[in-house]
């Protein structure tokens, strides 16, 4: 399964969810070797600290669902996500 999993984002969009949700979904991206975990914009940080070293990427979702959002919203929204 892991020369498959290289080649899968796994996503995990949940608003609000707390970090013992954004660690156990961190664990499984893990464990199995995924290429990415694409979460929502406030859980970067945790997620990026959280698969440090592991070759799992960290990509978010900006303006979901309907992209709607102003520019000034997007532009606040890329700022929350962004990571040194």
């Amino acid at each position: 399964m892991n020369n498959v999993a290289k080649i899968i984002d796994q996503t995990f969009l949940k608003k609000g969810a707390d970090i013992e949700q954004i660690q156990k979904v961190c664990d499984e991206a893990k464990k199995y070797g995924f290429r990415a975990l694409c979460i929502y914009p406030e859980h970067t940080k945790p997620s990026k600290e959280l698969l440090r070293g592991s070759g799992v990427k960290v990509t978010t979702l900006i303006d979901d669902p309907t992209g709607t959002s102003s520019t000034q919203e997007r532009i606040a929204m890329v700022n929350q996500a962004k990571i040194e």
